[in-house]
């Protein structure tokens, strides 16, 4: 998730991948929230349900891939650095509003010691584990950087970019059944995706939006079968094959990331633009503060509805809600944070003094 750094200037392509990549995340929380993953896989409703996720879980893949595309030049300098602190201030912000609902909806107890705790160790909002892998990310980039940069030529970075996508990737098409290649490095892939990002913005990958979006959609459908078959009739199990980094979201979420780099936007009415800008800049605050309104949502929606996978046409209903819900929330935590980010600016951002040269 490219949450610190910006385009120099507002790409609506790229403000549409954050504003998607956000509406997967919470698409994909209908399925961790209503049950889908004590329901045994079968029947037409399963099928259904099991290649939405598949299409959906390109949600975390889709930030990293935009990270790499936009921060592949980024260097050791201050206001690199200075970056971050804008991160962890909308963070600790949701995580005060996630601890205040616990205290006031959800009923629970907080000490003064377990409310620091809780968000130093990110589970104050159970959805920040993705903040805790990109402060490392964050961390990496300008040495990722570095060795990207350092490589000679579009071969050796190609070289780069499948020698990650061995290592983290393949392990989940050729370790179904046997280890038949090493699979140490699959925790990785976030690695893998950055390298993705920064060779399609170097390299200007393209292929035509048309002959994407068949791609992409005979993909989702074969890999969604194949998972509902491999998952037949047992509970639907979280493997490598069905993982983040998994060789399917890597096909799934790369094809996405250049479908929607290249379709034209130049005709979207200019408002349709605006509120787009608006969605993308709240978008880390939605993914977070989702947790809120996903907790008030789904015990009515599974209350109402007991068998599980009745539950599926409320996913029109349930996910606009949460997302609506979560927009609103975030916007007002970047409403309060605006004071903070203007002295960040100020004393940060005045003038870049590098790092390497001081």
């Amino acid at each position: 998730m490219n949450l610190s750094q910006k385009a120099p200037e507002r790409n609506p392509n790229l403000d549409l991948i954050r504003v998607v990549a956000v509406f997967s995340v919470i698409s994909v929380h209908f399925f961790l929230n209503n049950g889908f993953y004590q329901q045994p896989v079968a029947g037409a409703r399963m099928f259904v349900m099991i290649t939405m996720r598949t299409a959906f879980m390109v949600c975390v893949p889709l930030f990293m891939l935009l990270t790499g595309f936009l921060c592949c030049r980024k260097t050791l300098t201050k206001k690199y650095y200075a970056g971050i602190l804008p991160v962890l201030e909308i963070y600790l912000l949701c995580s005060l509003a996630c601890l205040l609902f616990r205290v006031l909806y959800m009923k629970e107890s907080f000490s003064f010691f377990s409310a620091l705790l809780a968000i130093l160790d990110f589970s104050a909002c159970s959805y920040s584990w993705y903040v805790n892998l990109y402060i490392g990310l964050f961390l990496l980039i300008p040495f990722l950087n570095l060795i990207y940069n350092g490589l000679d030529g579009r071969t050796q970075k190609r070289i780069l970019v499948l020698s990650f996508c061995f290592l983290t990737a393949m392990p989940s098409l050729f370790n179904l059944k046997y280890q038949l290649i090493p699979n140490w490095w699959q925790g990785f892939y976030p690695l893998t995706f950055y390298f993705i990002g920064a060779y399609i913005r170097e390299f200007d990958v393209y292929i035509r939006p048309g002959k994407t979006f068949l791609l992409l959609s005979a993909s989702v459908l074969l890999f969604g079968a194949l998972n509902y078959l491999f998952n037949t009739p047992n509970i639907f199990s979280w493997e490598g094959y069905t993982d983040w980094g998994s060789f399917e979201n890597v096909i799934d979420s790369v094809l996405l990331f250049l479908f929607l780099l290249h379709i034209r936007t130049d005709s979207w009415p200019l408002s349709f633009h605006r509120v787009l800008s608006r969605l993308s800049r709240i978008s880390f605050g939605i993914y977070l503060s989702s947790v809120i309104s996903d907790s008030v949502l789904y015990p009515i929606l599974n209350r109402k509805i007991p068998y599980m996978t009745d539950r599926l046409p409320f996913y029109f209903l349930i996910v606009p809600a949460s997302f609506l819900m979560s927009a609103l929330i975030s916007q007002v935590l970047y409403w309060i944070a605006q004071p903070f980010d203007r002295w960040f600016k100020a004393r940060f951002f005045r003038r870049e003094e590098s790092i390497a040269a001081s």
